[in-house]
């Protein structure tokens, strides 16, 4: 009788020991990252700081990727080069490469073959966590907590540790103003779990005045506006395009109409790029771009 009773006792030590098993691969890769973003926080030199080098271009050289377990490239052979404070647009159909390619330059996907340098300076495993520093990243995704606009900017910094004077200047280059004038409690206003007060534009400008917090070199936006209607959309890449000749900025998109003012397109196809060129240049040239 005893042992009938502990049954479904056991039953949740059993589940629990499952869901702990499940979760170990989770851990383990962010583990190492968790203990060299301390150990860069203890002693900035150990990174081989590459961020004290004045950014002048990126360039990716034969670089090819396959996921795990995939018989196809994807990433194919690719060689571009970024000059500083150029506007680059990635375009594509659905899994043509656009995303995987910026993850392989943020640093979080290593490629199996080609090479990454800055100024002529390969990226490796001793400089990777400092080449981290250099970006601000802006998803289609954008997580708010339900804090202050002003935490939310200035997300995962302690409060004495926080810069009004860069709370400022993201709020400035973000287009923010307006909203925050608009608002009884301006920048200390709550915005609820997932910014849920806000609209959708909106919790875009906060991400992107978050994302310039850290005053990167290179801002990727990874389908930012996709998700916002025509109007907003608008406003949102009205903020971006304002951080023109002042940032280098990686925009991935779909829509067609987010990539018109950049410097160069790059389209994508099966993991290869397959055309290169400004808007016009490619429309006039390229039928699948035309398409």
């Amino acid at each position: 009788m005893a042992s009938y009773k502990l049954l479904p006792v056991f039953q949740q030590v059993y589940g629990n020991l499952a869901y702990i098993r499940g979760a170990i691969p989770a851990l383990n890769s962010i583990k190492d990252d968790l203990f060299s973003w301390k150990e860069l926080l203890q002693n900035p030199e150990s990174g081989n700081d590459i961020r004290s080098i004045n950014f002048e271009n990126l360039s990716l050289k034969n670089v090819s990727f396959k996921y795990p377990n995939k018989g196809i490239q994807a990433i194919d052979n690719v060689s571009i080069e970024i000059q500083k404070n150029q506007i680059i647009g990635f375009v594509g159909k659905s899994g043509s490469g656009k995303s995987t390619l910026a993850d392989i330059i943020l640093g979080l996907l290593d490629p199996q073959s080609g090479a990454i340098r800055v100024n002529a300076t390969p990226i490796n495993e001793i400089n990777k966590r400092s080449w981290l520093n250099n970006f601000g990243y802006v998803s289609q995704n954008i997580f708010l907590s339900d804090s202050s606009i002003r935490d939310n900017i200035a997300f995962g910094i302690p409060e004495e540790n926080i810069n009004e004077n860069k709370i400022s200047q993201c709020i400035k280059l973000a287009n923010l103003d307006e909203l925050l004038e608009s608002l009884p409690n301006g920048i200390e206003t709550i915005i609820g779990e997932k910014g849920l007060q806000l609209s959708g534009g909106q919790r875009q400008r906060i991400a992107i005045a978050r994302s310039l917090y850290n005053d990167p070199s290179i801002l990727i936006f990874d389908e930012a506006t996709s998700a916002l209607d025509g109007l907003n959309e608008k406003i949102i890449m009205e903020s971006i395009h304002s951080l023109a000749g002042k940032k280098t900025i990686i925009l991935i998109a779909h829509r067609l109409n987010t990539i018109k003012k950049c410097d160069v397109i790059y389209l994508f196809d099966n993991g290869k790029i397959i055309d290169s060129g400004r808007f016009e240049e490619l429309k006039s040239k390229n039928k699948i771009f035309d398409e």
